[in-house]
């Protein structure tokens, strides 16, 4: 698995499954942000049968309301993550590049995530993460890209 997968669906569709599924087809360790909060029993409930599922290798990150923070600690650099979406590398390249090295400069690790056809190679020299789409432009529709 390459890229950047999104997992979308409803409340109690599977979707923590799914991603979890997903991502322990790749070596471990790996980190999961939980954002839920707890303020009744039956979500309380629910976030212990979600710890309780996890086989051992995950590192768990509870942020219900930072999670700028949270990818900054889960990333192990003590660094903030700025992450640009995008639609296509060469807007990156010509409308964001400036604010993205300003932000790297800054402290940030940046990460790009975007479809990928001619710039890859000039995001990655700039030391930034790129995370290539597989998905065409004009015709986006967020849940077609990501379904599973």
């Amino acid at each position: 698995m390459t890229g950047v997968t999104l997992v979308l669906g409803g409340a109690r569709s599977g979707k923590s499954r799914m991603a979890e599924q997903l991502i322990t087809a790749l070596p471990g360790p790996w980190i999961y942000i939980a954002t839920a909060q707890a303020f009744d029993a039956e979500m309380r409930d629910r976030i212990r049968m979600h710890q309780g599922g996890r086989a051992e290798g995950w590192v768990t990150v509870e942020e219900p309301l930072d999670l700028v923070a949270a990818l900054t600690r889960a990333n192990g650099t003590g660094r903030p993550v700025l992450v640009y979406l995008v639609t296509e590398d060469w807007y990156f390249v010509s409308h964001r590049l400036p604010m993205a090295l300003a932000a790297q400069r800054a402290g940030y690790d940046i990460h790009v995530a975007t479809r990928v056809k001619a710039h890859g190679v000039e995001i990655e020299a700039r030391g930034f993460t790129l995370h290539p789409l597989d998905w065409q432009r004009g015709s986006l529709n967020p849940l077609k890209v990501a379904s599973i």
